[in-house]
């Protein structure tokens, strides 16, 4: 089964240029974290100082997509090992459904700029995810136990 990831934040750590993602599943309360480069982060946001005359990569995605008649209908994020997270397109056309395999960070991109939905298996928030609890909300808040 997939459940619906939201992105909730991108939080700076201690260590220069490296981020904190959180993403909640709302159906299990679930969160799931993921270490991020600020390059990565300012690449979702789209406050990279890329010339933005020229089309990038995820734009050509979804505008071949869109001439081959096909929908980018959501990412899914399909197995973790080590830290490594990898996800997949899902493109339907008609009743076809296709899905192409990419890089989380791509993924996430195109999610957050074609404003679709990510998912994670279920597997995934079983394994990877962190309940969360009132206790825990807490913490988060107050910063201590």
């Amino acid at each position: 089964m997939l459940r619906k990831l939201e992105l909730i934040a991108f939080i700076p750590t201690e260590i220069v240029g490296l981020y904190v993602a959180y993403f909640l599943n709302k159906d299990q309360a679930k969160l799931l974290i993921l270490n991020v480069d600020q390059s990565e982060v300012e690449e979702v946001l789209g406050n990279a100082s890329d010339n933005l005359a020229q089309p990038d990569i995820h734009k050509v995605f979804l505008d071949t997509a869109n001439f081959l008649g096909a929908r980018f209908s959501c990412a899914v994020l399909y197995f973790v090992k080590d830290g490594n997270y990898q996800t997949y397109l899902r493109l339907t056309r008609g009743e076809d459904i296709y899905d192409i395999n990419c890089s989380f960070l791509d993924a996430l991109k195109l999610c957050f700029n074609a404003e679709v939905n990510l998912y994670a298996k279920d597997e995934i928030l079983q394994e990877n995810g962190i309940k969360v609890s009132k206790e825990l909300i807490e913490i988060l808040v107050d910063g201590k136990p």
